[in-house]
């Protein structure tokens, strides 16, 4: 009896595996023919798998930043470009695997794009002042800090990211 769930949890076990590992290699070769012959039905395919990969990522900096000038589907598509770059960047010698590589180049590279929008000189430009008013109000001077608190964390969180990735 005792035999007999042994197999029976080895046998499941081993579909599984096969499974994952179909599917690995089927991913594999969609990335690669992205990369080689720049295959628009490949690109689509993998861009669907990942799809809930790069809307979570978007609804993370949105909600993290909401002082950048940017809707979500502005986010989305910047995510979605350099989800293409990233296809394209990937090198399966190195023993990552895509999904960890796709998120952590997508976390960094939609972080570098926001610490852009929020430099120094593109907050001051970001929010409305009244000019004719040679004192800025309460409410601008709240905005522009918070937006340079993000920007500090945006930059630690740069930080942290290329520390681990030069490990």
């Amino acid at each position: 009896m005792c035999l007999l769930l042994l197999q029976s949890s080895y046998t499941v076990y081993k579909s599984k595996t096969n499974k994952l590992m179909k599917t690995k290699s089927i991913e594999l070769e969609l990335i690669l023919k992205v990369q080689s012959f720049n295959d628009l039905k490949s690109y689509e395919a993998l861009r669907n798998k990942y799809l809930n990969l790069i809307k979570s990522e978007a609804s993370f900096v949105s909600l993290k930043f909401p002082n950048i000038p940017l809707e979500l589907s502005d986010v989305e598509n910047v995510l979605t470009y350099h989800f293409y770059k990233t296809i394209i960047n990937y090198n399966p010698d190195k023993g990552m695997q895509f999904g960890v590589f796709a998120k952590q180049n997508l976390r960094f590279a939609i972080m570098n794009h926001v610490r852009k929008l929020l430099s120094k000189n593109q907050v001051i430009m970001n929010y409305k002042q009244d000019y004719h008013d040679e004192e800025h109000s309460y409410e601008d001077t709240k905005e522009r800090d918070l937006a340079m608190s993000q920007l500090e964390l945006i930059s630690e969180g740069l930080e942290e990211m290329r520390f681990l990735t030069d490990r």
